[in-house]
């Protein structure tokens, strides 16, 4: 059995009148047991020459209904150049979840019923993902 730990930290000094030091751990487990994930594509980089919204996961490469977790990165070291992620298929339409921007990065949980997209703002940004999955 893998055992697979995400953890995050927030520290600062000045968003509120205290000093915020925030930690919390994630075991990855499989859907509603304590079973650890024990599948990953590995760390994968992607880059691409469009700006145009395209595919990064199938959904029908996966189990609907699980509990998959997607790390994403946007490797970029400017601020301003952005990778919007989007679910749903590219031809009827998708959904914006939201934008990574230069050096920013997140974890998020997928169901695996809809593709995974991602829209860059400028071409060759380099994008960091991996998929835990069941």
């Amino acid at each position: 059995m893998a055992t697979t730990t995400a953890k995050i930290q927030f520290m600062s000094t000045d968003l509120v009148s205290d000093t915020l030091d925030l930690s919390t751990v994630m075991t990855l487990y499989t859907s509603g047991t304590t079973t650890g994930m024990s599948k990953t594509t590995g760390l994968a980089r992607y880059s691409t020459a469009t700006t145009s919204e395209t595919k990064l996961l199938e959904a029908g490469d996966y189990t609907d209904s699980k509990a998959h977790k997607l790390y994403i990165k946007n490797t970029s070291t400017t601020r301003s150049e952005y990778v919007q992620i989007t679910t749903g298929t590219i031809a009827s339409g998708s959904t914006t979840i939201g934008r990574l921007y230069g050096g920013e990065w997140g974890l998020i949980p997928w169901h695996g019923a809809s593709d995974i997209n991602v829209i860059q703002s400028v071409t060759g940004i380099t994008i960091e993902w991996m998929l835990f999955y069941e």
